[in-house]
C-alpha cells in the first residue's frame, strides 16, 4: 500500500499524513512568481511547488543553513485565472543548497482562500500524466 501513496504523491496528491496542505507545481507558461523583500537581498526567485501553508523557492545562490527560521518577507504573484499578489511573511523550514522551504507565517484570509484556489484550480486542469512528468522532469 505503501506504493500507492508514493505513486499519488508523484501525481500531485498529498495523502500521507505528515503533509497537511496538497501541494501543486506552476505551469511554465504561467509561473508564480516569488519576490524575497529583503531590503539587503531583494530578488525575484523560481517558485518550484506552493500550497496554502508555504512555498518552495529556488534562489539563484545557496543560502546559508544559518537562515533556517529566519522570518522572509515575500511578494507572490498568483498567475490567471487567479490574478492576485499576496504579500506574506514566512519562516525559512529546510535549506537545500539554492532550494529553500519557506513556510508562510502570516497571511490574511483572502489570500488564503487565493492560494487554495489556484492550488484547486491546478489540481481539477492537469492531467495525472502531466503531474508525473513535472514531478519526475520538472517544468516542461
Amino acid at each position: 500500500m505503501q506504493g500507492a501513496f508514493k505513486m499519488a504523491e508523484v501525481m500531485g496528491y498529498q495523502w500521507s499524513s505528515w503533509r497537511k496542505y496538497p501541494r501543486v507545481i506552476p505551469e511554465k507558461d504561467r509561473p508564480v512568481v516569488a519576490e524575497v523583500d529583503d531590503a539587503i537581498t531583494p530578488a525575484v526567485v523560481d517558485v518550484r511547488d506552493i500550497s496554502e501553508g508555504g512555498i518552495d523557492l529556488e534562489l539563484a545562490e545557496d543560502m546559508p543553513e544559518q537562515c533556517i527560521d529566519q522570518e522572509l518577507p515575500l511578494s507572490v504573484s498568483l498567475p490567471a485565472p487567479i490574478n492576485k499578489t499576496i504579500r506574506a511573511r514566512g519562516r525559512v523550514r529546510h535549506i537545500e543548497g539554492r532550494r529553500v522551504g519557506v513556510r508562510f507565517a502570516e497571511l490574511k484570509p483572502t489570500d488564503v482562500d487565493s492560494l487554495r484556489e489556484y492550488v484547486q484550480y491546478l489540481s481539477k486542469n492537469e492531467s495525472w500524466l502531466t503531474k508525473l512528468r513535472r514531478r519526475w522532469w520538472g517544468n516542461f
